[in-house]
């Protein structure tokens, strides 16, 4: 979720001056996101929209598709074990909804045919290998093989996808930035 990735900076401030209201910050900012952004059947919504006056929720939605990382560098930051578990059963998530291609969707719930999203999937597999890592701490090496064969395969079928008819300067091609704004 791009709206914890810039917790990492608050929590290593944290670490890094010792000044705990950082941490509390961002700690506050992910509880909030896995109260208000996480679907039941563990999706997210890409933005919520909280009212300025009272914090109450005013509307959720979804604009730019899915990305599952950022619980995990939570967890790696704060050693609080619901952000693993989130990581985790987002990931799950994730990659239970992957088409035959084995590479996202732009959105997973775009009318298809869509168009396919390499950097997603490169972003993702970067947290499946944190996945993996965390799992090899806690001696669970069934769980750190799962996260890590999971990510090879990601990436290769990245690899095959995005080189596939693929001429621009970047190194993959098939990246999202915002395929509904069409840009």
């Amino acid at each position: 979720m791009d709206n914890l990735m810039n917790l990492q900076l608050l929590t290593y401030v944290a670490s890094r001056t010792g000044n705990a209201t950082y941490l509390s910050m961002a700690t506050s900012h992910a509880n909030k996101t896995l109260a208000n952004n996480i679907r039941s059947d563990l999706s997210s919504f890409h933005l919520v929209d909280y009212s300025p006056t009272t914090g109450a929720v005013q509307r959720r939605g979804t604009a730019q598709g899915y990305s599952d990382s950022s619980y995990a560098m939570m967890y790696n930051n704060t050693g609080i074990v619901a952000y693993l578990n989130t990581a985790r059963a987002m990931a799950q998530w994730f990659l239970n909804h992957l088409p035959a291609s084995g590479v996202p969707y732009w959105d997973f719930n775009a009318p298809l045919p869509t168009t396919l999203d390499t950097s997603a999937a490169t972003i993702t597999a970067s947290g499946l290998l944190l996945l993996s890592t965390f799992e090899m701490k806690l001696s669970n090496i069934t769980g750190a093989n799962y996260w890590n064969t999971a990510a090879a395969k990601l990436l290769s079928n990245t690899a095959v996808q995005g080189i596939r008819s693929w001429s621009g300067a970047s190194l993959l091609g098939n990246g999202t930035v915002n395929n509904a704004q069409k840009s």
